[in-house]
């Protein structure tokens, strides 16, 4: 019976609860309810690290914690911005080229080379191939004109891009002219004539 009431206990709850007694401690630190918290707060998510979600096999407690401070940090790691294809389009200020009319959403892969490709798919699409440089650039405590300090992404010369997270907790990098996504918003990407579910560890 207890322990089918503690399935019930947010975690927020189950925190309290552990300090009634050692019993309920030993209840709310149970492996089964702290991996059905994960399960529900990460069912909706589009990007949780691979290191946490393997944390959750062994304990399930310490993946659900970290998750959410990980959910907080408005920076990429450089595995992370080179794993997949990033998802991008221009904003309404860029005129005739902005996903507004009617031109669809694009797909970059950034490389660890710091060479930023389309993929193959794009690059048919478009009939040659292009190319970017992509780097990080990290500014001084007195650059006033951003909206933080820190790391930034820089492609070509154009402005610095800020990283912020999504609701899904996923990546949303941009500046004045465009906006790129990992993992990607839309359900799929076609990858010469195949179609793949983005990834999403």
């Amino acid at each position: 019976m207890a322990m089918h009431v503690v399935s019930w206990l947010s975690p927020r709850d189950l925190s309290t609860a552990s300090a009634v007694s050692q019993q309920w401690n030993i209840l709310c630190n149970d492996h089964s309810v702290w991996d059905n918290a994960c399960e529900d707060l990460w069912r909706d998510k589009l990007y949780v690290p691979p290191k946490i979600r393997e944390l959750r096999i062994t304990s399930p407690k310490d993946a659900y914690i970290l998750s959410i401070s990980d959910s907080k940090r408005n920076l990429c790691t450089d595995d992370e911005l080179c794993h997949d294809a990033w998802e991008f389009h221009f904003k309404e200020t860029m005129g005739p080229l902005s996903f507004t009319h009617n031109r669809p959403n694009m797909y970059l892969k950034f490389e660890k080379q710091g060479v930023v490709n389309m993929t193959p798919a794009e690059r048919g699409n478009i009939g040659r191939p292009v190319t970017a440089i992509w780097r990080w650039v990290e500014l001084p405590h007195n650059a006033a004109d951003l909206p933080s300090i820190g790391k930034f992404l820089q492609v070509n010369r154009y402005p610095l891009c800020t990283i912020t997270r999504r609701k899904d907790w996923g990546f949303k990098m941009q500046n004045d002219w465009v906006e790129f996504y990992y993992p990607p918003l839309k359900k799929t990407i076609k990858t010469e004539g195949t179609t793949t579910a983005p990834a999403v560890q």
